[in-house]
């Protein structure tokens, strides 16, 4: 994913460049008409400045539109999770992270809740119906029971990985904290109330008896309980008056005056295929007739403002790229196969049978 805050930050001084440009070439036109306007003894001077104020700032105006979106970003990430319907589980594919952390997550919380886990044990994956296929843009899919908790989960999780870079990235001694906010669980009471994953994960360990109702240290900010259960406090750290929103179910959005991000993943229940013998070779997987391989869709959106102009601290601005590079590496399946360089791989094994 291109660079969006780099592309401000050169499209200002694009901008810059051409205003100093223009003002020259004004300079200039503005004596050829002054003469002009003398020969043909025309003396409406003061309608001359304003035409011509006018067309000045009409081609900034459109120059800077043009500019800032560019720097406007739409992207789908896909990802990929197996599934065996026999036993309701979803597989761990080795060295992939986006599926190490859904099975640990999703474990954990099987293991806490029973409330949990009779809902995911209720039914299989699976998309249940589709209303309004002609219209693409208004088709509304349906899923299982277990669909949508997963669909939950997936949110968490790339809420977790927001949360974890955002911490990063301002724990820097560069950042003028007077110029970050941090959102805690407290904040986000709606979301928290909507998202089981988020709230039981969040929720304090003297309130689970999987941490023995006991109270931790004040700087804890994770910790594993009986049975893998997990505490992961919530914290997401961003410039001041960013606020986060929760807009419509799968989005999480963060609106800023200068920008606003959106982060939609999506479990639809359309499947996927993985390369062949990559099941059977590499995840050692001898009877393939109950798996299923699913296609999970992380969409990102970011606008600009056109008051992002005037952003003058374009480095606190940076953990946007920084995220959607990351997610990109972390959950596409695409990227995970480059990474382990399976067409490498598989000719090797073909080569050596």
């Amino acid at each position: 994913m291109e660079n969006s805050i780099e592309n401000i930050r050169k499209s200002k001084q694009t901008i810059s460049e051409i205003v100093i440009t223009t003002v020259i070439i004004s300079i200039g036109i503005n004596f050829v008409v002054l003469g002009i306007s003398k020969e043909l003894d025309f003396n409406n001077n003061l309608m001359l400045i304003i035409i011509g104020s006018i067309l000045i700032i009409l081609s900034l105006l459109i120059i800077s539109f043009q500019k800032f979106k560019q720097s406007n970003r739409n992207v789908i990430i896909e990802a990929a999770l197996e599934y065996d319907n026999a036993n309701r589980e979803i597989l761990d594919i080795d060295g992939y992270a986006f599926s190490y952390d859904v099975c640990k997550y999703l474990n954990a919380a099987l293991s806490e809740d029973k409330n949990i886990e009779a809902m995911w044990m209720k039914d299989r994956l699976a998309m249940t119906h589709i209303f309004n296929e002609v219209e693409s843009d208004k088709t509304f899919i349906g899923v299982s029971r277990s669909g949508a908790l997963l669909n939950q989960l997936l949110e968490y999780i790339v809420l977790k990985k927001l949360s974890t870079l955002t911490t990063d990235y301002f724990n820097n001694p560069k950042y003028n904290k007077d110029k970050i906010t941090r959102i805690q669980r407290e904040e986000i009471n709606d979301f928290v109330a909507s998202n089981i994953f988020v709230n039981l994960f969040s929720k304090q360990p003297y309130e689970r008896a999987a941490f023995d109702n006991k109270d931790l240290e004040r700087d804890v900010v994770y910790s594993i309980g009986k049975n893998g259960a997990i505490y992961d406090k919530f914290e997401l750290y961003a410039p001041v008056k960013c606020r986060f929103v929760k807009e419509k179910p799968n989005t999480i959005t963060l609106k800023h005056p200068y920008f606003k991000l959106k982060i939609t993943p999506t479990f639809t229940g359309f499947g996927t295929v993985l390369p062949r013998d990559f099941e059977k070779r590499y995840m050692q997987i001898e009877n393939l007739s109950n798996i299923s391989c699913y296609k999970i869709m992380i969409g990102i959106d970011l606008k600009f403002s056109p008051l992002a102009f005037f952003m003058n601290k374009e480095q606190y601005y940076g953990w946007i790229d920084k995220f959607a590079n990351e997610l990109i590496n972390y959950a596409s399946i695409d990227k995970f196969f480059e990474k382990i360089r399976w067409d490498v791989v598989r000719t090797f094994m073909k080569c050596n049978k």
